[in-house]
């Protein structure tokens, strides 16, 4: 009976959430259309909808949500970090082009290139903030908060079983596992996790081996900040990365023109 109350109030919340949207849209012409809806928004509403309905799962995102005990520098700090790397790597595309040996760089064939006419605020909606936050819950926090809260309250923790005791060999591999990397954080654990998780988030973007490190450096910045700071720290690196890489490309550009390096 809980889980219906639970999803009756999501689904008012994203009745109330989708007209707040579309007002928006209109009253200040955000340029918002239907890709953005289901490419951007929809994920959103979707990894909403897990946080509302499972309770394990929504105080174990919380737990991780940020680091309390140092808040300031999990906030400022990120945003530098992606500050500094969106420049560095859109000067990495103009190295072919000033050897003179290829053209600039492009981006990976399974990037989403905006081709819609947004606003400045339809463009930090549509590119930093809801594609950003569902990638980061995605690939950084179900792949690891989402792990742990599976392994215990699916597998490990059954109503009417003695938890202390694992009674088969599947269920003591994986509460070993589960120790190694989320209650010891065995280095090694951590390290094989983040590599293999940022390849993934890498992959994605369909990338060749000219710009395969554009999306794995970034990603792999994102995920150490989520396992130093938590989630918060990676959605923001992450967003800042994404809102400031046109105007980054823009300028790069811009000054290598009026320097005559390109």
């Amino acid at each position: 009976m809980a889980i219906i109350k639970r999803i009756f109030l999501f689904s008012v919340v994203l009745f109330f959430f989708m007209f707040l949207l579309l007002y928006l849209n209109e009253k200040l012409e955000l340029g918002m259309n239907d890709t953005h809806v289901e490419l951007m928004v929809t994920p959103f509403t979707v990894f909403m909808y897990l946080l509302f309905v499972f309770p394990n799962l929504r105080k174990d995102f919380f737990k991780r949500f940020w680091a309390k005990d140092n808040l300031t520098y999990s906030i400022c700090f990120p945003i530098l970090v992606s500050i500094f790397l969106v420049f560095l790597i859109n000067i990495f595309r103009l190295v072919p082009l000033m050897f003179g040996s290829g053209s600039v760089v492009g981006v990976g064939k399974g990037q989403y290139i905006e081709e819609a006419d947004l606003s400045l605020l339809g463009g930090l909606l549509f590119h930093a903030f809801f594609p950003t936050f569902s990638e980061e819950f995605l690939f950084r926090y179900l792949c690891y908060g989402g792990l742990f809260v599976f392994f215990t309250y699916t597998i490990l923790q059954k109503p009417g079983n003695d938890n202390s005791q694992r009674t088969t060999k599947f269920e003591r591999c994986v509460d070993w596992f589960r120790t190694k990397l989320f209650v010891e954080k065995n280095k090694y654990f951590v390290l094989s996790w983040l590599l293999i998780i940022t390849t993934w988030f890498a992959m994605i973007h369909e990338p060749d081996i000219t710009n395969f490190y554009g999306y794995f450096i970034p990603g792999l910045v994102f995920g150490i900040f989520f396992l130093k700071y938590g989630f918060l720290s990676a959605w923001l690196s992450h967003a800042s990365f994404n809102a400031l890489s046109g105007v980054a490309w823009t300028i790069i550009l811009n000054v290598s023109s009026a320097n005559g390096i390109i």
